[in-house]
């Protein structure tokens, strides 16, 4: 109770510094928000729903400030939800010295490494990541460690320090940063550093990165790193994801495929109907936890749908996914048609999983009503 006690005071205290900023620089407001209910068979029919909403001010280029909160739960039907928490805040010096260098004070949630959401908020492009990630497709998954579409996450307290040679097509950042994921508990003294490259050259993207973090628990550390490269020809698009999201050389020292976080994406576009098949081998820890429940899993998504949610505000299509744990060789195989429309402001996704294999009527079917805002 003290430490929320504090968290609260110190949220307050930021949000008086930034208000008056953001009347003075004519701040943005920006919310957005998604929930998802998810419908399944366990004696009897039963309803399960997650949300996230996240409510951020930012201060605009001069200022270069920015607060969130965030309201997340894990299931909406089991838990109180009690208020919306804080979620992070950067501070910032834009061009420093009047060089291509900024650097900014941020404390929670930070950047997605080799997710590809980046490519838009910093070079104005179009997001290039996967829509394989979330709960819709891993809904047995804990929701503050489903996979978010990239190999690691940023989460503490420390500074960042982004370098921009050209601002149209490149970026370096660092961080160095206090370690706060959810796997260590809340403990403090974590240590992380990463180190991301960012490229836009037209047709062809690219994202890397390097990180280490200094965890008491093991002696040598632990260490990561991975890329993402994404090329566009016509109507193909060929998205790739390959990385390491922790490696612990004291407890773990051999070096196998199952470290590795590795996605395949081939997209072909034929007017308004597209073929996309995702190749996704699972990692063996994430977001700094093992996941030992994952560890040697491979899917096969095929998703062929017809429409364009930016075109034609309507999108509807059929999915098939095949995933086999190579360790046990057990193998699931769902089919899923589903329907996407837009209304003003709102995303909706309506989904129906039957699993074919193995095959149990009694837990046969399960749908998903899922949908994003933004503000």
């Amino acid at each position: 109770m003290a430490t929320r006690a504090r968290f609260s005071a110190g949220t307050l205290c930021l949000l008086l510094l930034l208000l008056p900023s953001a009347v003075s620089w004519s701040a943005n407001v920006n919310a957005s928000l998604e929930l998802l209910t998810h419908g399944y068979l366990d004696s009897g029919f039963k309803l399960k729903s997650f949300g996230q909403m996240d409510l951020a001010v930012d201060g605009g280029y001069k200022f270069g400030g920015r607060i969130g909160f965030a309201l997340r739960d894990t299931s909406f039907e089991d838990a109180a939800i009690e208020s919306i928490a804080f979620d992070s805040v950067t501070v910032g010096i834009r061009e420093l010295f009047h060089l291509p260098l900024d650097v900014s004070f941020f404390i929670g949630a930070a950047d997605v490494l080799c997710g590809g959401d980046a490519f838009s908020v910093v070079f104005g492009t179009e997001p290039i990541g996967t829509d394989y990630r979330g709960l819709m497709y891993f809904p047995d998954m804990l929701p503050l460690s489903v996979y978010k579409g990239g190999i690691h996450a940023i989460r503490g307290t420390g500074v960042k320090v982004d370098f921009t040679p050209k601002r149209e097509t490149m970026l370096f950042s660092l961080y160095g940063y206090e370690d706060t994921a959810t796997a260590f508990g809340g403990a403090l003294g974590y240590f992380s550093g990463d180190f991301r490259f960012l490229g836009s050259f037209g047709p062809f993207a690219v994202e890397g990165f390097a990180g280490a973090t200094h965890a008491p628990s093991s002696p040598l550390g632990y260490y990561r790193g991975g890329a993402l490269v994404r090329t566009s020809y016509k109507n193909l698009e060929v998205l790739a994801q390959a990385g390491i999201p922790k490696y612990d050389p004291f407890s773990s020292p051999s070096f196998g495929i199952e470290l590795f976080y590795l996605l395949f994406e081939p997209s072909l576009h034929l007017g308004l109907f597209s073929i996309v098949p995702t190749f996704f081998w699972h990692p063996g820890a994430y977001l700094q936890a093992d996941t030992p429940d994952q560890r040697g899993a491979f899917d096969v998504n095929l998703n062929m749908f017809f429409g364009d949610l930016v075109k034609t505000s309507f999108r509807a299509g059929l999915e098939g996914n095949f995933t086999i744990q190579s360790s046990t060789g057990v193998f699931e195989v769902n089919a899923a048609p589903y329907v996407g429309f837009t209304t003003p402001g709102v995303l909706w996704t309506l989904r129906l999983n039957a699993k074919v294999w193995p095959f149990v009527l009694a837990d046969m079917f399960e749908g998903f009503i899922g949908l994003r805002a933004e503000l």
